[in-house]
């Protein structure tokens, strides 16, 4: 169906800024409120896309839903602030709420930990209960109805199709028993077939909402809504806490209470069922509330059971239940839905074909003749045709039923235009003798304001006359004033520009002199820089000379060692030669007086190899690498020593520019010594590796000689 424009701007006195939402029926806006200056949401619908009759319900839903919520001042419930008509669309302003339903948490599979769940519920309970006390029942409980704000809080919202149990309500603004009003997935059996419904027809479809919160499932589901229908008056759901391993056993008695068929064992109020929740939390069985008297108004119709519907009804809603049912299921092969009908209208007008359906549909039909099946035949065109007889004649009833309020309606509605016309004749009539009074009153009151204002127009020439002296007088005044305040003014500015030239020449003065002084310092400081240069480099070569020297006396002393090595060697080679000559000469001997002379030459030869080892020539890696960074090392240090005890000085001489300078020279003497120090780590490593196997080849070397 159509819907209101998208771009409507304005909507009685309220500015529309957007759209949240768009429906079957209608637009939700969004909107400001001027007058308040508050930012409200707008249900609308355009009654021209709707049959009159549907167009005349949604008009009362509005109407209903404004003067329902009116009285329920509560936190947890969607505030409406007024509704009303304008050309073709019907409107009602609500709070605004920032959030989202918490349908489209279940739709997103998003699940809530069970404290989060329960405070949620306990929430929703309390809206309820305050409803409730109000004598106002929602009927239409479900997700798409419950409000998440972003601070979490629960808005409960959508009383269009609340029934007021005031005993001053208007008869036609009772439902009637057998109307099926709700949304099929969250009714209450009481519901489904027709029966009385109070406010434990709220707390069960709260119950459908607390078992999603459990499991992230719905307790009846299926193909359709009859089916659904069936599961909710007939099955039982699985136990939460077998779909949810992690919840306590203490809900699914919760849930199974709140899911009662029967009105009276459920949870009576809707605080109790919040009661439960929490003590289902904290661990706590729930107490007996079957003695419990039930607070708030409940009539005696209220409190009683559903009305069966095995009994036949004569009311026409029961009827129309009836044809809706057999519409529903008429075309279908699903044998259980015929069962369904006939238990529910074991005297309805299709009851006969539903009983003849199932037998066909369970394959139990018996063989007949052709004549028993002629029979049956006609039999079954005789029922059908007593059967549309019977559904005409529920028709014409309801028909007539509807015309009958459509009459009341009608003649309710005239009365109201009469009363309306007969006020406003009353308002038309007032209203004239209040604008002849006002004309008169209108007329003295020129008359005066002609006296007066003639009497004030020579009051004004006379007092212009006066200011026009008195301001010749103040321009003369206020320019002398002004002569004086800028010669006075040109006078300071040039003390002032002259104080500024001193002041800017004493400055460059100073600063010129600042910079001399700190040249000269720098001067020095170079000068003594080269000059500990110059003696670290001579300090340098002298070393390196005496290096040079020691390292040729050790060459030479390698030298001379490694011969007279040599030459024992050779001696101790010949000498075991000449043993073992001996011994083979002589024949096997003990053990012990052979290994003598090989122990002495074997300590002789390792205590040449030793001094060898450690006289010998460096042969092998270079040490030149490591020299050289250890130079670069040495040499960093004292630049780092030196630019510290400069930095101390400049510090005592107060020379800023030279603490910025020497700071940057150390950081960067700093960062060359790390550097240094990590690139000889290597190297030494490396050369210690190879002297370690140059040391082990040389070790070998007399072995191998054997």
């Amino acid at each position: 169906m159509a819907a209101p424009a998208a771009d409507l701007k304005k909507l009685g006195r309220y500015d529309i800024t957007g759209v949240l939402g768009k429906g079957a029926m209608g637009v939700v806006y969004d909107a400001v409120d001027p007058t308040l200056h508050r930012r409200v949401a707008i249900k609308t619908i355009l009654k021209s896309a709707l049959d009159v009759n549907t167009a005349k319900e949604y008009s009362m839903r509005f109407s209903r839903e404004a003067r329902a919520v009116a009285r329920l001042n509560q936190g947890n419930i969607v505030q409406v602030f007024d509704f009303g008509e304008e050309g073709d669309v019907a409107y009602i302003v609500m709070e605004f709420i920032k959030g989202k339903e918490l349908k489209s948490f279940f739709d997103a599979n998003d699940r809530f930990e069970t404290k989060e769940a329960v405070r949620i519920m306990c929430e929703l309970c309390d809206a309820l209960n305050f409803a409730h006390e109000a004598g106002i029942i929602h009927r239409d409980i479900k997700p798409a109805n419950v409000m998440i704000d972003t601070e979490g809080r629960v808005k409960l919202a959508d009383f269009g199709v609340a029934r007021i149990t005031d005993a001053d309500t208007g008869e036609n603004e009772r439902t009637q028993v057998g109307t099926m009003i709700g949304t099929p997935a969250y009714m209450s059996p009481e519901q489904i077939t027709g029966g009385e419904v109070d406010r434990r027809t709220d707390i069960f479809s709260a119950g459908i909402i607390l078992y999603q919160f459990l499991t992230g499932e719905k307790p009846f589901t299926g193909q359709g809504a009859w089916t659904i229908a069936k599961k909710i008056t007939q099955d039982d759901p699985p136990l939460p806490s077998s779909i949810n391993k992690t919840i306590s056993p203490l809900f699914d008695s919760v849930v199974n209470k709140a899911l009662s068929k029967k009105v009276e064992t459920r949870y009576q109020t809707a605080k109790d069922l919040g009661l439960a929740l929490q003590a289902a939390l904290e661990g706590r069985g729930q107490e007996d509330t079957s003695d419990r008297t039930v607070v708030g108004f409940q009539s005696p119709a209220a409190m009683a059971p559903a009305a069966k519907p095995a009994a036949r009804q004569d009311s026409g809603v029961s009827e129309q239940v009836e044809l809706e049912f057999w519409k529903a299921i008429k075309d279908g092969n699903d044998a259980d839905d015929f069962e369904l009908y006939v238990e529910k209208f074991p005297k309805g007008i299709y009851t006969a074909l539903a009983k003849r359906k199932i037998a066909k549909l369970r394959g139990v039909e018996p063989e007949e003749s052709e004549t028993k099946l002629k029979h049956a035949q006609d039999q079954e065109k005789r029922e059908a045709e007593e059967a549309a007889k019977r559904e005409a004649e529920a028709m014409a009833n309801l028909a007539a039923e509807q015309a009958k309020a459509e009459a009341e309606l009608a003649a309710r509605e005239a009365e109201f235009r009469k009363r309306e016309a007969e006020a406003e004749a009353k308002r038309a009539a007032a209203e004239k003798a209040r604008a002849a009074a006002e004309a008169k009153r209108e007329a003295d009151l020129k008359a005066r304001a002609e006296a007066e204002a003639k009497s004030r127009l020579e009051e004004i020439e006379r007092e212009k006359r006066e200011a026009e002296a008195a301001l010749v007088k103040r321009e003369a005044e206020a320019k002398a004033k002004f002569e004086a305040d800028l010669a006075r003014r040109e006078a300071e500015a040039r003390a002032r520009r002259e104080a500024e030239d001193r002041a800017r020449q004493e400055a460059e003065e100073k600063a010129r002199h600042d910079a001399e002084e700190r040249a000269k310092r720098e001067a020095e400081a170079r000068a003594k820089a080269e000059a500990e240069a110059r003696a670290k480099r001579e300090a340098e070569a002298k070393a390196r000379q005496e290096a040079e020297a020691r390292e040729r006396a050790e060459a030479e002393a390698r030298a001379k060692l490694e011969a007279e090595a040599q030459a024992i060697r050779d001696a101790e080679y010949a000498k075991r030669e000449l043993e073992v000559k001996t011994r083979e000469a002589e024949g096997p001997q003990s053990k012990t007086k052979r290994l003598i002379p090989v122990i002495i030459a074997v300590v002789i030869a390792v205590a040449g190899i030793g001094a060898w080892f450690i006289w010998g020539p460096k042969s092998g890696p270079d040490p030149g690498p490591i020299m050289e960074l250890v130079k670069k090392t040495t040499k960093n240090n004292a630049d780092l020593t030196k630019a510290k005890q400069e930095l101390v000085e400049a510090k005592k001489a107060g020379d800023a520019n030279k603490e910025r300078e020497l700071g940057d020279k150390i950081k960067q003497f700093e960062a060359l010594a790390e550097k240094y120090a990590a690139e000889l780590k290597p190297l030494e490593e490396e050369f210690n590796r190879a002297q370690a196997g140059k040391k082990a080849a040389e070790a070998k070397a007399p072995e191998a000689k054997k």
